[in-house]
């Protein structure tokens, strides 16, 4: 829920060193999440968001998130609201990773993968 979270987390050494492994990794594999899901990931079905949180999702136009960073259609992600307390790889980090491998299921989730 707040930033202050993700920032302390991020400077624990357990973490930091998951951090720079993302530096160095060949190969990212991952699902993605979507709002308009037919069977919605546990970030969208769980307790996470508050009505002000899913206003956010519907003005900003989230489409869908990878490891919990929330984007748009056009692969835009400056949505501070909502991504400055994930715990996900920021999208930039994502994209520098040589190869990329994402697993989808279900039409549901079509515009999510427009996206990324």
């Amino acid at each position: 829920d707040d930033p202050r979270t993700k920032q302390a987390m991020w400077r624990e050494r357990s973490v930091r060193s998951v951090l720079e492994i993302q530096q160095r990794v060949g190969l990212f594999v991952f699902g993605l999440g979507s709002p308009h899901a037919d069977v919605p990931s546990h970030v969208y079905s769980g307790d996470y968001f508050d009505e002000r949180d899913r206003a956010i999702i519907e003005r900003e136009g989230v489409v869908g998130d990878c490891a919990t960073v929330f984007y748009r259609v056009d692969g835009s992600w400056d949505i501070p609201e909502l991504n400055a307390r994930s715990s996900g790889p920021d999208l930039d980090t994502v994209r520098r990773i040589p190869r990329r491998f994402c697993v989808v299921s279900s039409l549901s989730k079509l515009t999510a993968l427009r996206g990324a």
